[in-house]
């Protein structure tokens, strides 16, 4: 999963929206992946939307293969479009709110 983000992470920058990023920390919060201050950190000391983007995706790379899973589950229930886009793979356990999107 990290070298599919890797290969994304332009994309993702380019192409994600402050409040899918938003959606993004917040389910990593709720998950356990991220503290509360991580994510206020990577949402507060980084300015633009893609300083924001950029910050995520190499927090998530640089903690693992499960957090690059959550993020890539994360980015498929939060924009579907964007995960079709960046070619993520798309795995049965996401769920039915997902697969309406598929």
């Amino acid at each position: 999963p990290a070298d599919q983000l890797k290969e994304k992470k332009n994309m993702f920058v380019e192409s994600v929206n402050k409040d899918i990023i938003n959606g993004l920390l917040d389910d990593l919060l709720e998950s356990g992946m991220i503290t509360q201050e991580k994510m206020e950190e990577l949402r507060d000391e980084n300015v633009t939307t893609m300083d924001k983007a950029l910050a995520l995706i190499e927090y998530v790379i640089w903690k693992g293969p499960e957090a690059c899973q959550l993020l890539i589950k994360s980015i498929w229930h939060r924009d579907p479009h964007l995960a079709r886009k960046m070619n993520l793979p798309y795995s049965s356990e996401y769920g039915d709110s997902v697969e309406k999107f598929v």
